[in-house]
């Protein structure tokens, strides 16, 4: 009986582990990232789970609405996959050409294209967009 039991617990973790978490900043749903419709509108809140592989939909995401000391948290094995029109039920349907991702530490989105660190529009940017923590093995940011 034990075999049977241990058998399902590792069943059970292999399924919860390997599940989609979804980001989608346009979601309208219950927000608790279990579908498109419900996804997550932050990515922030998707990868605190840290539980599975997170499916982003096209748009621009934010670390913080505008504290520039905060960024996107990542430990050993986040995966964050990103390319998708957020209709897609397999990973290998997105298309990160067409649906682009970006994560922006333009937190008043207001810079231009002038690339000096001094130019005013850049002084209220996220002082980082990553912060690793652990061995940083395992980590995936895809499309």
């Amino acid at each position: 009986m034990k075999k049977v039991v241990y058998l399902f617990i590792f069943s059970l973790f292999t399924t919860l582990t390997h599940a989609q978490i979804y980001v989608n900043k346009n979601a309208t749903g219950s927000n608790n990232g279990t579908s498109w419709q419900n996804a997550f509108v932050n990515l922030q809140d998707a990868i605190a789970l840290n539980t599975a592989e997170i499916w982003v939909a096209q748009g621009t995401y934010f670390p913080h609405a505008s504290d520039r000391t905060i960024n996107f948290t990542l430990g050993n094995n986040t995966k964050i996959y990103g390319g998708f029109n957020g209709t897609e039920t397999l990973r290998s349907q997105r298309n990160p050409v067409l649906h682009k991702v970006t994560l922006s530490g333009d937190l008043s989105q207001n810079d231009n294209t002038v690339l000096l660190t001094t130019e005013p529009t850049r002084q209220e940017n996220s002082y980082n967009i990553f912060y690793v923590i652990g061995a940083g093995t395992g980590i995936i940011v895809d499309g």
